[in-house]
């Protein structure tokens, strides 16, 4: 179902749910317990060797495109910086 899609009491009554008095304490539970809680999962982390190592990729394509650019008798430098 597209909650956002839908009328209001249609949702309610899809979560089985009171627009005025919400879930009860053991309702609320017992979806917590079977649903997880209601948060976005982190983002892996980037280790700072990768961070280093993909900020030098950036850099050695900027002199690779300055480099062609040299050649076809144009110079500009440029880093891809993001």
């Amino acid at each position: 179902m597209n909650y956002w899609n839908e009328q209001s009491q249609q949702v309610i009554g899809h979560l089985s749910t009171s627009q005025t008095q919400g879930l009860t304490q053991e309702e609320a539970h017992a979806r917590l317990e079977n649903n997880g809680a209601n948060e976005f999962k982190k983002p892996p982390t980037e280790s700072l060797a990768h961070m280093i190592l993909r900020q030098f990729k950036d850099i050695a394509t900027g002199f690779a495109f300055g480099f062609v650019n040299k050649l076809c008798g144009k110079f500009t430098l440029y880093l891809g910086v993001a």
